[in-house]
This record gives C-alpha cells, structure tokens and sequence, in this order.
C-alpha cells in the first residue's frame, strides 16, 4: 500500500518465499516502466517501513489428492503456482506428476527461472518454456 501524488494505491502480491519461511516472506514484484505502483516501489530504499497487508485467502493442497496437475501461467502468473509446485515436489510421500506451460514474451521475462529449474530435477514436476518473441535463434 502507497501513496503516490495524493493517491492510495494498493496491490495484492502472492507470496514465493520457502513455505517453512518463518519472520519474513518474499514476494515477486514487477516494475512497469508506467506503472503508478512501479513509481512508488522505486522510491523504496534499504530499511525503509512499508505497509503490508494479508495474506488473504488461503488454497489448501492435499497431497497425493490428484494423479496430475496441469498449470498453465504467464508473466507474474507464475507466483501462486510457484508455492504449489514447492509444496508438491518437497514432499517426498507426494506421488502427483505437476506439468507447468509457462508462457513469457522473450527468455529475459522468464521469472523464477532458477527456482523452476531446480524443482525440474525432482522426478515428479516438469516445466515447458514457451516464448511468443525469440531475440536470438541461439537459444
């Protein structure tokens, strides 16, 4: 939450910390050359106090509650689905198979790609890439 030229902005944000985080919590936020929000985020600096609301709703994943899922995300679209995946892939007693179809415009815009490509090395999740602009055949 924010204010930028009188104006209270507010965004919601899904938290991608580590599920056993404990006094802090990670978020994924993308700055918009134009984006009123992007503008105030800007101005943030190291030890700065910014207000913070939630989390509000809750998704509750049962283990082994499926044979497969399939996620289907694009852009910031890939943060819930991020804490679903972790909570899949580090249970070991979880036999669900998860395939996520991550769409982004150019290889640069993947975000978490670390991170996906990490839990790609468990057995039970896979990750598809799908690019809309190629900047280089080389990839």
């Amino acid at each position: 939450m924010g204010t930028i030229d009188s104006h209270v902005l507010t965004r919601q944000y899904t938290p991608v910390s580590d599920l056993t985080a404990r006094g802090y919590f990670d978020v994924l936020i993308k700055l918009y050359k134009d984006g009123r929000m992007s503008k105030y985020i800007t101005t943030w600096q190291v030890g700065d106090m910014v207000e913070w609301r939630g989390p509000f709703g809750r998704l509750t994943y049962l283990p082994n509650s499926y044979k497969h899922i399939f996620m289907l995300a694009a852009g910031t679209g890939i943060a819930p689905m991020i804490q679903i995946i972790r909570e899949v892939v580090e249970n070991e007693e979880d036999d669900t198979f998860v395939r996520l179809l991550y769409a982004c415009k150019t290889y640069q815009d993947i975000l978490m790609k670390d991170v996906l490509d990490n839990c790609a090395s468990y057995w039970n999740f896979t990750v598809l890439y799908v690019l809309s602009q190629v900047s280089s055949p080389n990839i």
